[in-house]
């Protein structure tokens, strides 16, 4: 069942997503936030409820935003947290590429 309620979930989102409708976007993101925090998947709700408070923030629901982000302190800061670990990690991989370059040839990434 928990499946079937995460995949409706995932098809608002995109459906939302797709018809450029920002606000019904936000508000699948956070019930379906609620709905995974409420069986025990605090990791996939930390994201969508860090997607909902930045999604009602872009639409100009700012103080539906802060709502979340009070809320739900722990679950959105956790999940900017592993965000920005998660950029810094590919931004430092690339950093650190190595291109090899034969005699003769171009460089090509």
């Amino acid at each position: 069942m928990p499946d079937k309620v995460a995949a409706a979930y995932d098809n608002a989102i995109l459906t939302a997503n797709k018809a450029g409708h920002i606000q019904d976007e936000a508000l699948a993101y956070e019930r379906g936030g609620v709905f995974f925090k409420r069986i025990g998947d605090e990791l996939t709700a930390s994201r969508y409820l860090a997607r909902a408070q930045q999604l009602y923030a872009v639409w100009g629901a700012e103080a539906k935003a802060d709502l979340l982000r009070t809320q739900y302190a722990s679950l959105v800061t956790n999940a900017r947290r592993r965000r920005s670990f998660q950029s810094f990690k590919k931004r430092r991989s690339s950093k650190n590429m190595i291109v090899h370059v034969s005699p003769g040839e171009g460089c090509h990434a």
